[in-house]
């Protein structure tokens, strides 16, 4: 039987990514330099930012993530892939997720 978290499509990911379509507000890891992305998906386990600008893979960054009704999710993510596809964009995996940020994850996603 196959674990529900794990997509279809690439048995890599542990968790399932959704289209959703937000403005996300990324900083470095010491929350300096402010930059906003389009989110394409975000599972629970992370996201990819629509972008022509990449980061560095492993950059560590600290993001902002609205939340309809409430308060925005802050989160450390680091960037795990970057592509210059027709779709270019980054990777990011959220790290030292808590408990309270998982279950607001899973409301964003519904």
């Amino acid at each position: 039987m196959k674990d529900p978290k794990v997509s279809t499509d690439e048995s890599k990911r542990r968790f399932r990514r959704k289209p959703v379509h937000v403005e996300v507000r990324i900083r470095d890891e010491m929350g300096a330099g402010e930059i906003s992305f389009d989110t394409a998906d975000i599972s629970v386990g992370g996201a990819f930012l629509k972008s022509e600008l990449l980061l560095e893979l492993d950059e560590m960054l600290a993001i902002e993530i609205p939340i309809p009704g409430g308060l925005p999710l802050l989160l450390k993510a680091r960037v795990v892939r970057a592509v210059r596809t027709e779709q270019p964009g980054m990777g990011i995996q959220f790290v030292e997720v808590t408990a309270v940020t998982r279950d607001a994850l899973q409301k964003l996603l519904g």
